[in-house]
């Protein structure tokens, strides 16, 4: 702190080495003894003085306190060019003169700045919360409450930024929360009769909102209760726990299910066709060659038919814990004459034959056999659905990019088939080995069914 003294006739007696160190001044200079005018002006030539529209009236201002010293009294402060807060004071000396004190104040209006803004940024980020929060003193009455406070509690006029009594806002709150002890706690919790151990609860209102209040002591005795609702979060996690037994039931129908396809369909269709092999086999006499015709329409007809609840079956089941697959080695050479196999009369009585001349030898890959069987079979009693009378139906294999390739054209294929049920089924087998099925159709040449696998 600087002190500088000057006397009646405005000259300076006394100037501590603050003075000059303060001011950045020589401290020979001060023991010169200036005077009060020559004082400023240096000052001011070297910018420590605060900028002033009119020295010249500034200055003189300060001579007038010259005028009757012993009413003298100067109170500033001077914001320098640098950026620094002097406090300046100015005041009657014993031995006659003034007194100035000098004080650099700069970093104590840096802090106060600061803490103001922190009680702004504090403020406003309490106005943004969605929960209410209310602050009570330790005379229970407010030190701070939210907007979000006033809505959940439904205080509107009733409540403004004037302190208000805890058991004024308990009063107020009661014909919402009818008889439940939350406000009584909060009372005793600020008078310290109930303890001040932290405490949280459900508190479920009378507009059939639900709160989650928590109430905590403050390190200067205040006592802080926050308020959030609840109410949709709750209503969500019902609507999942519905969910939930929803998808339970669901899949206890699937199991369900599973089980009549495999009793009810299986097992009278084993039936079926072992006796029609029987019959084929000659087991049971010999068959005339009429009937062995009819035998055989229905031991292809079973196949399919097989083939059918068993991809029914892959269907129901995917999805359930039991849809995992089950990898081994596939030769899709075999499977795709087998599949061939199954179709070739229901081509024949339409003239058409299946190709299979583009597909390897040793054709193979790794993933689950039933499936890739399931969904090669869709694939081609689709196309063969499809294909015209006397048509070739061109199937093939290949490897690229890594990937497994099956492929059948025929003319009747378009693009509209890739959402018939048979595609649909062979879709899902294939994309559970990491694939894809894509039908594409051309005017002016056959149309295609794309399978894409990846090794699992």
């Amino acid at each position: 702190i600087g002190l500088a003294i000057y006397d009646s006739e405005r000259r300076l007696t006394l100037a501590n080495p603050a003075v000059a160190e303060l001011f950045g001044a020589d401290p020979a200079w001060f023991a010169a003894r200036p005077t009060l005018r020559e004082t400023l002006d240096r000052l001011r030539e070297a910018r420590q003085l605060p900028e002033q529209a009119n020295y010249p009236a500034w200055r003189a201002q300060l001579f007038t306190l010259f005028d009757d010293v012993a009413r003298a009294s100067y109170e500033e402060r001077w914001e320098l060019p640098d950026g620094r807060s002097i406090h300046v004071v100015g005041r009657p000396h014993a031995l006659g003169g003034i007194a100035f004190i000098f004080e650099d104040v700069t970093e104590a209006i840096a802090m106060q700045r600061w803490r103001s803004t922190a009680v702004e940024v504090r403020r406003a980020t309490l106005d943004a919360l969605a929960d209410g929060v209310v602050v009570l003193g330790p005379d229970g009455q407010t030190r701070m409450a939210n907007p979000a406070f006033v809505t959940l509690w439904r205080l509107g006029e009733r409540f403004d930024d004037a302190p208000r009594h805890v058991s004024d806002i308990a009063a107020a709150c009661r014909a919402l929360i009818g008889d439940d002890p939350l406000w009584t706690r909060i009372c005793g919790a600020v008078s310290g009769v109930g303890g001040r151990a932290p405490w949280s609860g459900r508190v479920s209102l009378a507009n059939g909102r639900a709160l989650m209040a928590r109430i905590a002591p403050m390190p200067d005795g205040s006592t802080l209760a926050v308020f959030s609702d609840v109410t949709d979060s709750e209503r969500i996690a019902q609507a999942l726990r519905e969910r939930a037994d929803t998808l339970e039931s669901a899949a206890d129908m699937r199991n369900a299910l599973l089980d009549q396809i495999s009793h009810r369909l299986r097992t009278p269709l084993n039936a079926i066709m072992g006796f029609a092999e029987l019959l084929l086999e000659n087991r049971v006499g010999a068959v005339p060659p009429a009937q062995r015709s009819y035998l055989e329409n229905i031991r292809e007809a079973s196949d399919g038919l097989l083939e059918g609840i068993e991809s029914l079956a892959d269907v129901v089941s995917t999805g359930s814990h039991a849809a995992g697959l089950q990898v081994g080695d596939v030769s899709l050479t075999a499977v795709l004459r087998g599949a061939a196999g199954l179709l070739e009369r229901r081509l024949h009585e339409r003239d058409a034959v299946i190709d299979l001349s583009a597909v390897p030898e040793d054709a193979a890959m790794r993933g689950d056999p039933a499936r890739i069987r399931q969904m090669l079979f869709n694939m081609l009693a689709h196309a063969a659905a499809a294909a015209a009378p006397g048509e070739v139906l061109e199937v093939g294999a290949a490897r690229r990019d890594g990937r497994t390739e099956i492929w059948c054209a025929c003319s009747g294929l378009s693009a509209a088939d890739a959402g018939s049920p048979s595609l649909t089924l062979a879709r899902r087998a294939a994309e559970l080995h990491g694939g894809e099925i894509v039908v594409t159709g051309a005017s002016d040449g056959p149309g295609r069914i794309l399978c894409r696998l990846a090794d699992v």
